[in-house]
């Protein structure tokens, strides 16, 4: 059962009136589509489990998106949060083109795409925090 809908992220909305709003010739235009590309291809990374969690059982499974929570003093963020009787597993999804690689080393994610290497956080020192 879903007790907490995942709503359509306010950011999106606000770069697309932005997109809208400014020219195509200003100097940050590029900036702005990348960041709402990012941002759309987040949103559509976590809407693309939403299917197999309405496949659960509603009466065993709570379901919660997009929880902002605080705890010691500072805030921190939930993709999705599944609770049971039993436990609860929290839910980071990435949304990644091309292949990733896990360095323990370095505590990082590397995103290997069209022969172009980038580092990124490590999602599972997110999910420790």
């Amino acid at each position: 059962m879903i007790i907490k809908e995942r709503p359509f992220p306010i950011k999106i909305q606000k770069l697309q009136v932005l997109l809208l709003r400014i020219l195509e010739t200003h100097s940050k235009t590029n900036f702005i589509k990348e960041n709402l590309s990012k941002s759309l291809a987040g949103y559509n990374g976590e809407k693309s489990i939403d299917y197999f969690l309405s496949l659960l059982p509603d009466k065993s499974f709570y379901i919660l998106h997009d929880l902002r929570l605080f705890i010691n003093g500072r805030y921190f963020q939930i993709d999705t949060l599944l609770l049971t009787k039993s436990f609860a597993l929290i839910l980071e999804v990435k949304n990644i083109a091309g292949s990733i690689e896990f360095d323990s080393t370095f505590h990082q994610m590397i995103q290997k795409k069209n022969g172009v290497e980038i580092a990124l956080p490590d999602p599972i020192i997110q999910i420790g925090r």
